[in-house]
């Protein structure tokens, strides 16, 4: 046996090459988490991400009603086809993330510009709700799928479930922000003595304000990934 060790005939580890892994930081918790500028940008990115989707979909209703056309499908139907496609975004995204493990990061990014033109596109286009419930649903099924990974190889898995359930923080209160966003502009609409309003100008203007902030959400998430980005 000796003999072998001597000559090289014992096994050795493979010398195949590793896989580049995005940057990674010691397990993180508590203050030190809440010092990371990393938290903070991912924590912004979700929020606005998934504070515009809930918003979307929690408007679905109103908004079908306000457009007042047989043309589109009913509430409930909406709310399903946001809901399948939100389905298929998990797993979609999450698949393609996994041909690009050394940078997820990028893969969230991406679904933050699909987020961004889908609402680009209900301010340009208002009553395109078939599409939009879609590309939100995607979008957001995305976030939900890259997001808990993004948190485990950025911070560690020892405190994972404390970190992810601040890190969950974020939606709600982006949720709550738009959600009374949309609410104050579709009040302002209603005219004098009606009880409703019709017409794609109850809403409209609110996708202003969510494409701008799913802009911003791009910009976050692309400095995010240069910040992580394999050295």
């Amino acid at each position: 046996k000796l003999a072998g060790l001597e000559n090289g005939n014992a096994a050795s580890p493979s010398s195949s090459p590793v896989p580049t892994a995005a940057k990674t930081f010691p397990d993180l918790s508590g203050m030190a988490l809440l010092r990371s500028p990393e938290f903070w940008l991912l924590f912004l990115s979700m929020a606005l991400q998934d504070g515009v989707a809930v918003m979307y979909v929690n408007s679905l209703s109103s908004m079908r009603t306000a457009l007042h056309t047989s043309s589109l499908p009913t509430s409930a139907t909406l709310v399903t086809i946001f809901s399948v496609s939100n389905a298929f975004g998990r797993l979609g995204w999450g698949m393609l993330s996994d041909f690009f493990s050394s940078n997820r990061t990028w893969i969230l990014c991406m679904t933050m510009i699909q987020m961004c033109f889908s609402h680009g596109l209900m301010y340009a286009f208002p009553s395109e709700l078939i599409l939009s419930a879609v590309l939100v649903g995607t979008s957001f099924g995305g976030m939900f799928s890259l997001a808990p990974l993004i948190v485990c190889e950025l911070f560690g898995v020892r405190r994972f479930g404390t970190n992810w359930g601040v890190m969950a923080l974020a939606p709600a209160i982006g949720s709550t922000a738009f959600g009374a966003l949309y609410g104050r502009i579709y009040d302002s609409n209603v005219r004098p003595g009606c009880t409703g309003c019709y017409g794609d100008y109850c809403y409209r203007n609110t996708y202003i304000y969510t494409t701008a902030a799913t802009g911003l959400g791009v910009v976050t998430l692309a400095w995010l990934a240069r910040r992580v980005a394999p050295r």
